[in-house]
């Protein structure tokens, strides 16, 4: 078993492969050490004929050295880095820090889209589509409405208050169906959009039937949808990798309907049916506590702790950086000042620089 990741350097036009056995779980840490750190540590690795097919491809980096662009998908262990779309932009702002001069971007489709920039053609280990099964058909009509959520949906989600559940949990989609009108309605479904665009035009009848959800924030959000039925249009966004192949053998079961897939997630969606996408936003101080345990992980033995206090100190030698304390163990809660008030934490003083 294992978690394989797989990794590509370019240089000079030349492609080079590496696996790992057990690395999909510290892509985004490995690749913290920038590419001085980085891209040694990849070419230690066991060279490769090809990449894990997208199966068994559970992580990786795409590192182009000719254009100076790296793209990486990642599992952390816990799912969280994969499924918590607000924590992933945070920690890629915070990476493209460490790659200075680098386009950093994320791959959406996973080792996919390392195949394409290799010019591999698409559909690669896909088993020939069979026929919906009444099971599938049966669970997605039964997801309609659900929520997997302790206490049931919905349940009291204020900005400053902490979750009931750790994001890894969050595994409703959001849907949003347009009006004549150019209304919107929003509904979720306790399936991913995958499975409930393989059932095909039945789908728009349960969701008619289906009573309205309230708002919600995108760190509960692990898939979106956003269906227009005057247009006959469908846009998608999973938090595990969606590859455009995929939606292409989905789009079998939607004759005469366009599917497309987006990256942006809730708030891009939001924004797409006319209304304000920052409703859905994370509160800094709770993307900080989430960012932070991600990367601290003492137990990983990466040494993280001295990574960061490094970059703190980086960015404190800046001169309209007035101070920025990075201290050995920069993850250890400050002492009250003289107010009685703590002082703001180090990586949230440093969200606040790349946030602001």
């Amino acid at each position: 078993m294992g978690h394989r990741a797989s990794y590509v350097i370019v240089r000079g036009g030349e492609p080079r492969i590496y696996g790992a056995q057990f690395g999909a779980l510290t892509v985004a840490r490995d690749l913290f050490a920038g590419p001085g750190g980085a891209i040694p540590f990849i070419e230690s690795l066991t060279p490769r004929d090809q990449m894990h097919t997208r199966v068994w491809c559970e992580g990786g980096a795409f590192v182009d050295e000719d254009t100076r662009t790296l793209l990486l998908f990642a599992d952390d262990g816990d799912g969280d880095l994969i499924r918590c779309l607000p924590l992933r932009r945070a920690f890629l702002l915070l990476l493209a820090e460490r790659w200075p001069g680098w386009t950093v971007e994320w791959a959406h489709q996973g080792v996919e889209d390392f195949e394409a920039r290799l010019g591999m053609p698409p559909g690669r280990d896909y088993d020939p589509p069979g026929p919906v099964t009444e099971r599938e058909v049966e669970r997605a009509r039964a997801s309609i409405g659900m929520s997997s959520y302790p206490g049931g949906w919905p349940f009291d989600r204020t900005a400053n208050e902490p979750l009931p559940c750790g994001c890894d949990e969050a595994v409703d989609t959001f849907i949003t169906v347009l009006g004549e009108d150019g209304g919107a309605r929003d509904l979720i479904a306790n399936e991913i959009p995958t499975r409930l665009l393989r059932v095909g035009p039945r789908l728009l009848e349960w969701l008619d039937a289906a009573h309205p959800a309230p708002p919600t924030m995108e760190l509960h959000v692990r898939g979106c949808m956003l269906v227009d039925p005057r247009r006959r249009e469908i846009e998608s966004w999973e938090a595990e990798p969606l590859s455009d192949h995929e939606l292409s053998r989905l789009a079998v079961h939607w004759p005469g309907s366009r599917l497309t897939r987006q990256t942006g997630g809730l708030i891009h969606q939001l924004e797409r049916s006319g209304r304000d996408g920052a409703a859905a936003r994370v509160p800094e101080s709770r993307m900080a506590e989430l960012l932070r345990s991600l990367l601290e992980d003492r137990a990983s033995g990466y040494g993280m702790d001295a990574v960061l206090a490094n970059r703190v100190a980086e960015i404190a030698a800046r001169p309209d950086v007035v101070e920025v304390a990075a201290a050995a163990q920069p993850h250890d809660h400050a002492a009250p000042d003289p107010t009685g008030e703590r002082t703001r934490g180090w990586l949230a003083t440093l969200l606040g620089k790349i946030f602001r």
